[in-house]
């Protein structure tokens, strides 16, 4: 009975790495296998979907195409036709609004001069004219000299009216004109920074020859 046991426990250690080598025969190739399936798996997926992808391309292909080189002429329309026109139009507000503004500014001063001259001299004229008259028909000419004081009142009523109305004319063009409006407020904004600037720079050239003097007084000392 002794003999046998060592004969038994060998054949049990021979089944038993027998059954481990089939074991691990078996699990490496059903690993292996997964790992072909998987790969061979993936493989078709990118095929497929570069097949895929690749017919979406050329479907949608001549659409962009077409459409980019509709979006070029389009371009290429506003560059060679409307853009230009847009900015000529522009341009020429622009230069007939400063022209205007100018005119504008010229206008008053022309009306100015025409309100001084008119108060030290064309009352002074017509009130000659009209004690002329009145010496040489007698007190006749008074109706004449109302008149003619009416009318010197007349003109100047109408000149004012030309002047507000073409004031007010240019001022819609210039709100209603947007990049103009826009130059017109960089001017006055930037003249208004000048001013600042130089009121601030006077200010403090002031503030300091006063402490220059007072500095100086104050070395001299008194006496």
């Amino acid at each position: 009975m002794r003999h046998c046991l060592p004969w038994a426990q060998w054949l049990f250690d021979d089944l038993l790495q027998e059954l481990v080598c089939e074991v691990t025969t078996a699990a490496f190739q059903r690993s292996k296998k997964n790992f072909v399936d998987a790969y061979l798996a993936e493989v078709a997926f990118r095929h497929c979907a570069s097949d895929i992808i690749s017919e979406v391309v050329q479907q949608l292909l001549p659409g962009l195409v077409e459409e980019t080189q509709q979006e070029k002429i389009v371009d290429d329309v506003i560059e060679a036709e409307l853009l230009p026109e847009v900015i000529a139009v522009e341009a020429r507000a622009v230069a007939l609004s400063e022209l205007a503004d100018r005119d504008n500014q010229l206008a008053i001063q022309q009306l100015t001069q025409v309100r001084r001259y008119a108060s030290s001299r064309l009352m002074d004229v017509y009130l000659m004219d009209h004690l002329a008259q009145l010496v040489a028909s007698q007190g006749r000419c008074f109706a004449e000299n109302e008149l003619s004081g009416r009318l010197l009142d007349s003109w100047m009523l109408d000149i004012l009216f030309h002047r507000l109305f073409n004031v007010l004319r240019l001022r819609n063009i210039t709100i209603e004109n947007a990049p103009l409006r826009t130059y017109l407020r960089c001017i006055f904004t930037d003249i208004a920074l000048d001013v600042i600037l130089s009121e601030l720079s006077e200010s403090l050239d002031e503030d300091m020859e006063h402490r220059l003097e007072y500095e100086r007084q104050m070395e001299e000392g008194p006496g």
